[in-house]
């Protein structure tokens, strides 16, 4: 959030583009928005699960909606669009998403499984 260049150029791999008026400050701004929301997001889910433990499962499936558009949605409206010359790799979210999935998959059965 605070050094969107780094998330933006480092961890999503884009490549810096130059022009006049310079690009990079309006995708530098969305790229900090967008971690300002996941930062919000995430307190509100761990103030959630250390005061309202029922409410867990729930926060399961926002996670998994979140992670299965992902994998499912993303492709899909990125499919028309050439990225390859805007980044240098794929981001870590989109490499780990499948297993993130699953993972969460997992554990929100386990979070709605009812103990004898």
């Amino acid at each position: 959030m605070f050094f969107a260049d780094y998330g933006l150029h480092e961890i999503a791999h884009y490549v810096h583009m130059e022009g006049s008026p310079d690009p990079s400050v309006l995708i530098h701004l969305f790229f900090s928005l967008w971690g300002m929301a996941q930062l919000i997001f995430c307190v509100v889910c761990w103030l959630s699960i250390l005061k309202m433990r029922s409410f867990i499962p729930a926060l399961y499936i926002l996670w998994l909606l979140e992670w299965l558009t992902r994998i499912f949605v993303y492709p899909l409206i990125f499919s028309a669009v050439d990225t390859d010359p805007y980044k240098t790799g794929m981001t870590p979210g989109a490499d780990f998403a499948p297993y993130l999935g699953s993972l969460l998959v997992i554990f929100f059965l386990l979070s709605i499984r009812v103990s004898k």
